[in-house]
């Protein structure tokens, strides 16, 4: 099972607070926020797996290293919301999650290890693993 991200989240509570009609609702909306929140930085800002393709999911390619880290691409980042690693040696960079044309997929398909740090994992073949550039 895929995970929501704190977008999809964020987009709920909106929603919900807008069309809710109590004040209990909306701050339980909050609530689930506020948790995910702490997912996320309990994982280091660990949004999913994501496929890509040819037209790139991020178009900025910053940096190929064959001693990729995550630490290595959110500084090469900065500026930006995300950061994609890919086949576990690429960093790309992006504002924008595009979830219609390039899905969530299951976190076992982002199966590359780093290539700088083997402990966590950087996307894989035309699978991205998406971070947040802050957590």
């Amino acid at each position: 099972m895929i995970k929501p991200t704190s977008v999809y989240v964020f987009l709920l509570v909106i929603l919900v607070c807008n069309h809710s009609s109590t004040a209990a609702q909306c701050k339980s909306a909050c609530k689930c926020v506020d948790e995910k929140i702490a997912e996320l930085k309990g994982n280091l800002g660990y949004v999913g797996c994501f496929f890509d393709n040819g037209n790139r999911h991020f178009d900025t390619l910053k940096l190929v290293s064959m001693e990729m880290t995550l630490k290595m691409c959110r500084e090469q980042c900065r500026g930006y919301i995300y950061v994609g690693l890919q086949n576990g040696n690429e960093c790309f960079c992006g504002n924008t999650l595009d979830v219609t044309n390039y899905p969530p997929k299951l976190d076992a398909e982002c199966n590359r290890d780093c290539f700088g740090d083997p402990s966590r994992k950087c996307g894989g073949s035309w699978r991205a693993s998406i971070y947040t550039v802050n957590i």
